[in-house]
């Protein structure tokens, strides 16, 4: 049975440790490096939209949003 182990980190030096405690494992390992920059773009293009302000209609965010989030009865449900 294969198992797999995944690990996010940035500390190089328990990357090393890591590797060196498998050397002699009869285990592979593929180190790969994480892209953050499409998260980092998806965050700037929702600044964006959040910055012109697309909806006009909601003038406070935050009643409107308690207004939403009310429970609504549901047919069979009291």
């Amino acid at each position: 049975m294969e198992h797999k182990i995944t690990i996010n980190t940035e500390d190089q030096k328990l990357i090393h440790q890591i590797l060196e405690l498998i050397k002699d494992e009869q285990a592979t390992y593929r180190l790969e490096q994480a892209d953050n920059k499409s998260s980092d773009k998806l965050v700037e293009i929702m600044d964006q939209i959040a910055a012109k302000n697309p909806i006009k209609s909601i003038k406070d965010p935050l009643s409107w949003q308690r207004e939403v989030r009310k429970d609504k009865k549901l047919m069979g449900r009291n």
